[in-house]
């Protein structure tokens, strides 16, 4: 009888499929395996961590479903401290787990990139952003369909009557079945529309076409001391229970128009721009609170014409253009560039000078950030850095979030001076034209900035 409801489901490749909901529902979810074991894959993720302690276990693994979400060298996560921040993800980025660590108001996720510890915060009472599991098959197409199968509680017994199994790593065995992962997204998009669908109804999808075997799924690189299991615990209901309420650790949203420039180039590359996209749109946030806020400027007309009609959300993008397009007549999007302002030109290696060398992602100097005005945003390390060569990358200087707050910070303060982005008064530069030359009007490159600037169609239309 549940045979008549799998006329085609066992031969997937060329030919349609039959939908998985007229199937007479009365189980949960219970696989026969092909071979005795205790033991089954996990094929749902989970995302209470709870589960685990519960089973004195921790997870292998954690996908983190959240763009710009902060990535710390430590597992101190205090708002306030930013020198710890690696890095930011990128959403749907699965991580190998070392540890976790139990806090006042969530877990501590240790996770291991190139073989260094890292530490990712979550929130107790969070359950959207993460899931967790012990293989990343988790996170696969198979065992999304597998999930479907769960949901609408096919039942192990009711695949075995119609000559299917599922053996111990997860994969139906059965006539027709040879070639099942490649038809897996069919499988799963037909289950999913059939739960829409009457008794009566049929769908019809050409399986998939068999193909290569690698996943679009993004698996950070993981450290070779990390045991990798490939037969999972048996999971266990969810028990429900009261979660702790705690302020969120919020990843800025990036909700722009227009992508930003450095987004389409390469250097840096498509995800290095997104990355440094959040990265610079929180230091807006942060440091350029003034900009934001400033409705108008006295010299709009050389730069964005329409600026004092914008809204709050296109003036911070204008901004963040602005940012963009400077960085790239600064430094070409090369966060590592040091350019010689007596010598006027490039230096690679050698004693750092800070009233003399231009570094980093926006040209800033020690020389400069040691200032008074300054000082609150500007955060290199002079004290560490001054006895490393200029060729060192760990410089402070060089940190993309560090030049990204100190930029932001004077433009801001400079701007909201002198009510102007770059302009001339008398034989002085003023607005952000006194930091950058790239902002005076007698700099060829401040053409090209100009022009970047048009991209951001709101300030011309």
């Amino acid at each position: 009888m549940m045979c008549a409801f799998f006329p085609k489901f066992r031969t997937l490749m060329g030919i349609t499929l039959t939908v998985l909901g007229t199937l007479c529902l009365s189980t949960f979810w219970t696989p026969s395996f092909a071979h005795d074991t205790d033991e089954l894959v996990e094929v749902r993720p989970r995302v209470d961590l709870r589960d685990y302690f519960r089973e004195g276990k921790i997870p292998k693994f954690i996908q983190v479903n959240i763009d710009g979400y902060h990535v710390r060298t430590s597992a101190d996560f205090d708002r306030k401290r930013r020198d710890n921040i690696d890095f930011k993800t990128t959403k749907g980025t699965v991580y190998a787990v070392r540890n976790v660590i139990p806090m006042r108001k969530g877990i501590a996720v240790n996770i291991v990139i190139d073989g260094k510890d890292r530490y990712v915060y979550v929130p107790s009472w969070r359950k959207d952003g993460f899931r967790f599991c012990e293989s990343e098959a988790c996170f696969s197409t198979l065992a999304e369909f597998l999930k479907v199968l769960q949901d609408n509680n096919v039942s192990g017994e009711d695949l075995q009557t119609c000559g299917i199994t599922i053996s111990a790593d997860g994969n139906p065995m059965g006539p027709g079945f040879e070639n099942f992962e490649a038809a897996v997204p069919d499988l799963v998009a037909a289950a999913s529309r059939s739960a829409e669908a009457p008794e009566s109804a049929v769908v019809e999808t050409a399986a998939g076409k068999a193909g290569s075997e690698e996943s679009d799924l993004r698996i950070s690189t993981k450290s070779p001391d990390v045991e990798i299991p490939t037969i999972r615990p048996k999971a266990r209901p969810r028990e429900n229970m009261e979660m702790a309420a705690l302020e969120e650790e919020i990843a800025p949203r990036s909700s722009l128009k227009v992508k930003l420039f450095w987004e389409t180039q390469n250097p840096p590359s498509a995800s290095v721009g997104r990355r440094w996209t959040q990265q610079l749109l929180e230091a807006i946030d942060t440091h350029g609170k003034g900009l934001v806020e400033q409705r108008s400027l006295g010299d709009k007309r050389n730069w964005c014409p329409n600026y004092s009609r914008l809204s709050k959300s296109d003036r911070r993008e204008f901004w963040a253009h602005l940012m963009v397009a400077v960085a790239e007549r600064e430094s070409g999007f090369k966060p590592t560039v040091n350019f010689n302002e007596s010598t006027k030109r490039n230096d690679y290696r050698g004693r750092i000078k800070p009233n003399d060398h231009s570094q980093g992602l926006f040209q800033l100097s020690y020389g400069s950030a040691g200032q008074r005005t300054y000082r609150k945003f500007c955060k290199f390390d002079w004290g560490r850095d001054k006895r490393k060569d200029l060729s060192d990358r760990s410089l402070t200087i060089y940190d993309v979030e560090k030049q990204m707050d100190c930029a932001v910070g004077i433009l801001s303060h400079w701007v909201q001076k002198d009510d102007g982005v770059g302009f001339k008064n008398g034989s002085k530069w003023r607005g952000g034209a006194r930091f950058w030359s790239t902002l005076r009007s007698n700099n060829p490159a401040t053409k090209k900035v100009k022009q970047r600037l048009k991209r951001f169609s709101p300030c011309f239309e």
